[in-house]
């Protein structure tokens, strides 16, 4: 009973995959959005240039365990 259900399904597994994983990327990107408004960060400005120019940089994981990190904004220039 179990294979002839197997087999019944065989043609929408891969589709039922697919739809799976854009799913859990549609979720993973929306926990990003829904993080990134809660803390207020910034968007990146993307240029074409081979320069990376972080000012008052943060860390998401850091922040949250180290209270006094919220004080350190460190900047990079490459």
């Amino acid at each position: 009973m179990f294979e002839s259900l197997l087999n019944e399904l065989q043609d929408y597994i891969n589709p039922m995959q697919v739809n799976g994983h854009v799913m859990a990327v549609l979720d993973c990107l929306s926990c990003f959005a829904n993080n990134a408004l809660a803390s207020n960060y910034k968007k990146p400005t993307l240029t074409t240039d081979n320069i990376l120019d972080v000012k008052d940089s943060r860390h998401p994981v850091i922040e949250s365990t180290c209270p006094l990190a919220k004080a350190i904004l460190p900047t990079i220039f490459i």
